[in-house]
């Protein structure tokens, strides 16, 4: 699964009514068609599936009520199809979807006729509709894990300007970390928590090693 990752980037393209996901092997700058009705594609590890099983992908898709948008898990090839999260009206939409490290929860990015709603914690194998996480009222528009996920992250509005804030792990605390000062250069909020995470591991083996190395008295 990482030599997949790492070898291909998933990118959206939506033309008026119609999303398609598409698949781009950085070997091959050719880009080809993976998925019809489908954006905001993530991949999906399932650690207990057997060897040599496809791998599993989440992604959002018409449900053909309205302008309904729902959270869906399967293969590359659809097949292995369910509905992870249905959002309860036709005017409601679950843009973007976010899975745990651990493959049992899943955090949904989602808006309604008014606009974006707080974000949700739905449960992977979708018995049940899950709660709304982060700062509220609020409008959410992304979200990220902490790789040990212990933390759920949010890019956040609460009526002052887009901000980051922390909650633990299910229902702990909220914690207001800053603005989200990197938003023109296209990271996203996972990537920014990924730099973040990778510069606090590096300085906390360098200290380490200065430890160690420092003569004793």
């Amino acid at each position: 699964m990482a030599e997949l990752m790492a070898r291909m980037a998933e990118i959206a393209v939506s033309r008026h009514e119609t999303a398609q996901a598409l698949v781009l092997d950085v070997r091959f700058p050719q880009p080809r068609l993976l998925l019809t009705n489908a954006s905001g594609l993530t991949w999906a590890p399932d650690r207990r599936a057997p060897p040599g099983r496809p791998p599993l992908v989440l992604f959002s898709e018409m449900t053909g009520r309205g302008f309904q948008m729902a959270i869906a898990s399967s293969t590359e090839s659809r097949a292995d199809r369910r509905t992870v999260y249905l959002p309860p009206g036709e005017p409601d939409m679950a843009h973007l979807s976010y899975l745990s490290p651990d493959g049992q929860q899943v955090l949904v990015v989602e808006m309604d006729s008014k606009g974006w709603l707080p974000c949700r914690l739905v449960p992977h194998d979708a018995s049940s509709a899950g709660r709304p996480v982060g700062p509220a009222p609020a409008q959410c528009t992304d979200a990220a894990w902490s790789p040990d996920g212990r933390w759920m992250y949010f890019s956040t509005n609460t009526g002052n300007g887009t901000h980051i804030w922390r909650q633990r792990f299910p229902d702990g605390w909220r914690r207001w970390l800053g603005s989200r000062f990197l938003r023109g250069l296209g990271l996203g909020l996972a990537g920014l928590l990924l730099c973040s995470f990778r510069r606090a591991e590096e300085l906390r083996e360098r200290t380490f090693t200065h430890a160690r190395a420092a003569p004793s008295h």
